[in-house]
């Protein structure tokens, strides 16, 4: 195929506008990370990435519940029904809702139990759960915009989110709330961000809908994209109790920059998917669209894994100096493991778009996920034979995730 005919490509061109969009988002959150980096002493930042990634375990269907809203909203929208997807948004919340008056609740009560064990004050926590519910009411919103393929609005919502967050945190960490303004600044700029996002709904006229997460057709992808999720954040919680604070905090900070990559590629794979389904239900032939999107998905890994091995000292020292460089030996192997999930979400998703990933699947996800958790402990007993070992069970599981399927796939 030629070039022009990639840039008229709606897969290539929503990929580049999401990931130019997305990427100046991200770029928002990396300078509000960084910055916190900065102002916040390692122990407080390490508390800071702890507690984001604490919150996958509450949160970590986010990304589950994002695809499953994206897939029924794309075949909605194939068959016009527009206030089928208001009634979708409606009846999603309302659980939602539900469900997060009954984690925050335990999460509360469980802070008081062992607010001490893991360092923390009881007041941090707190204001910390209000993060549950927008946690999980956002990506209903998100799954909406990407099922119906807005891209771009979902782009500069995404802005707008971390905008809020950037500055509302700098300006009460500056003041001399420490943690607790990073903490708001967060809060306030996903619940504003959710607020705009209602806009793309507004002139739907409501009609009744449903999805039903525990039904066989939901629970297979929800479980697996949870595995997923679980998989890129868990080396963070591993470290939090594997490593002493000062530690743990430094190595927050370069497992962020390995996760750039991760965060890039995710936008390709947002991009692919409801493509990828809509052709599914029209039965077009969309092995192009997986072709094309692993050849963007490559692009990204190949030239940010290269940054990563041929620059990692200039890398650290320039974004969070020189007191850092011993720790930029473990930039290069952090970022192969998130290559690793990159490559595999993209499978995942691809496979969950065409039907073809079934409960075999999904056991077969579960066990990779406890063999990654495993390999990790066993690995933790210094920061660059942890992040080594993260890299080759990332690669291990990505590599089994592929036979597995192919065997599966001749034997049907």
């Amino acid at each position: 195929m030629r070039i022009s005919d990639y840039l008229r490509n709606e897969l290539v061109i929503s990929s580049i506008i999401l990931l130019i969009l997305s990427n100046i988002a991200n770029l928002l959150n990396l300078v509000f990370q960084f910055g916190m980096a900065r102002f916040l002493d390692a122990p407080d930042f390490g508390v800071l990435s702890f507690l984001g990634n604490l919150f996958f375990l509450f949160a970590v269907p986010g990304l589950a519940i994002q695809t499953a809203i994206s897939k029924r909203t794309t075949y909605l929208a194939s068959r016009g029904e527009y206030g089928k997807i208001r009634g979708l948004f409606n009846n999603s919340t309302q659980k939602i809702l539900k469900i997060s008056i009954f984690l925050i609740a335990l999460f509360l009560i469980t802070s008081l139990i062992f607010h001490q064990q893991v360092g923390i004050s009881i007041g941090i926590l707190a204001i910390s759960s209000l993060l549950i519910f927008i946690s999980l009411a956002y990506p209903v919103m998100t799954g909406i915009m990407q099922g119906l393929k807005k891209f771009k609005f979902l782009g500069w919502n995404n802005i707008l989110n971390f905008s809020v967050k950037l500055i509302i945190g700098f300006a009460l960490v500056v003041a001399g709330f420490k943690i607790y303004g990073a903490l708001i600044g967060i809060i306030l700029g996903m619940f504003i961000g959710w607020i705009v996002s209602l806009l793309i709904i507004k002139d739907f006229k409501e009609e009744k809908e449903e999805i039903k997460f525990y039904s066989k057709e939901e629970l297979i992808p929800f479980v697996s994209l949870l595995i997923i999720t679980l998989m890129y954040s868990i080396d963070i919680l591993i470290a939090k109790f594997a490593f002493p604070a000062d530690i743990m905090g430094n190595y927050s900070k370069i497992s962020l920059l390995g996760k750039m990559i991760l965060f890039a590629c995710m936008t390709i794979s947002m991009v692919m998917f409801p493509i990828s389904l809509e052709r599914h239900i029209s039965q077009k032939n969309n092995s192009g669209v997986i072709r094309k999107s692993l050849a963007l998905t490559m692009t990204i890994i190949i030239a940010g894994l290269g940054l990563f091995y041929f620059f990692p000292e200039f890398i650290v020292r320039i974004i969070f100096g020189n007191s850092y460089l011993e720790f930029s030996k473990i930039l290069f192997p952090l970022g192969a493991a998130f290559s690793f999930i990159s490559l595999l979400n993209l499978f995942v998703l691809y496979k969950i778009s065409v039907n073809q990933f079934h409960m075999k699947d999904t056991i077969g996800m579960i066990i990779l996920f406890i063999i990654q958790f495993a390999a990790i402990v066993y690995f933790s007993g210094d920061i660059y034979s942890f992040s080594v070992g993260f890299a080759g069970v990332s690669g291990f599981m990505f590599i089994s995730a592929i036979l597995i399927n192919l065997i599966g796939a001749k034997n049907e």
